[in-house]
């Protein structure tokens, strides 16, 4: 081995250990795109208030807080709310909603309903690889949530 071909032989060395990590680092970046699509996610804020607390859907005002919060989040992925949600035509648009054989256990699985932090707020969210159908997703939850609220508010 001689010093005059030695430089030679790095300067092969790390054109092939570039390529090599290129090629690895571009078949690895492919992998992570196929198998970890990205997911877009809707979220619709909503503000409960705390001072005046009424009950929608019971006898009158309250002071329990947390039960009023944690009752209007059991009514939002109520098997009844979330049917009357399925009758809108944008979700019978979406092809993963059309897959399943009991769309409203899928959707009770997949609309998030959670308060943000200690605050006043709650968000309803959802999450999918295309952004059109995570909104209409919230979209139409969160009407039918209005609709039920208007609905039980004005019968009362």
């Amino acid at each position: 081995m001689t010093t005059e071909n030695t430089p030679e032989k790095y300067k092969r060395w790390c054109k092939g250990v570039c390529f090599t990590s290129l090629l690895v680092g571009l078949i690895g970046a492919g992998l992570t795109w196929f198998l970890f699509p990205v997911k877009y996610e809707a979220k619709a804020w909503f503000f409960a208030y705390s001072r005046y607390v009424v009950d929608v859907f019971g006898p009158g005002p309250r002071d329990d807080y947390e039960t009023l919060l944690a009752t209007q989040f059991a009514i939002i992925t109520s098997d009844r709310l979330l049917v009357e949600a399925l009758q809108d035509a944008r979700m019978a648009a979406i092809k993963e909603l059309r897959k399943q054989k009991d769309p409203v256990r899928w959707l009770q699985r997949n609309v998030q309903v959670k308060r943000q932090g200690k605050s006043e707020f709650f968000t309803i969210s959802y999450r999918d690889m295309h952004p059109e159908t995570a909104k209409a997703v919230v979209d139409v939850v969160s009407e039918a949530y209005f609709a039920r609220y208007e609905n039980d508010f004005g019968n009362r």
